[in-house]
């Protein structure tokens, strides 16, 4: 899987990653469908696809490990997973396609990426992400 950080959201994870702005909360959503995915992929069309199974919200996350150097890339990695739950209970299954990333107001698209392989959840399933971000020095 390889994240593809759009066209507008260049400025802001650059800006965040350089400590020239802060972003304090990283909202991961999940999406559903087959959105062509380039740099071009507007939120709007992420919105149009994100998740709707019962119990399903967008998680945000605040805390990220100190970055580490590993093979030549730099790696950030999120202190904990992210986990999402199917809540118990009638609802038909939900193939969930990828996720993407917001900023802490859902207003601006920082990255995305699609999953390897689709992933299908029914009512008590549950969907783990292990957030990491890697920067290649060439």
């Amino acid at each position: 899987m390889t994240i593809i950080c759009p066209t507008l959201g260049d400025p802001f994870l650059l800006d965040s990653l350089l400590g020239t702005t802060t972003i304090s909360t990283y909202k991961y959503h999940l999406f559903t469908g087959s959105p062509t995915l380039n740099v071009s992929t507007t939120l709007a069309t992420l919105v149009a696809l994100e998740a709707t199974f019962t119990g399903y919200s967008a998680i945000s996350v605040t805390t990220w490990n100190a970055s580490t150097v590993v093979s030549s890339q730099g790696v950030a990695t999120a202190s904990s997973s992210i986990t999402y739950t199917y809540t118990t209970g009638a609802g038909s299954p939900q193939t969930l396609t990828g996720y993407y990333v917001t900023d802490s107001a859902s207003a601006n698209l920082l990255w995305f990426e699609a999953f390897a392989t689709s992933q299908t959840l029914s009512p008590s399933d549950t969907l783990t992400i292990n957030p990491s971000f890697s920067l290649v020095t060439q």
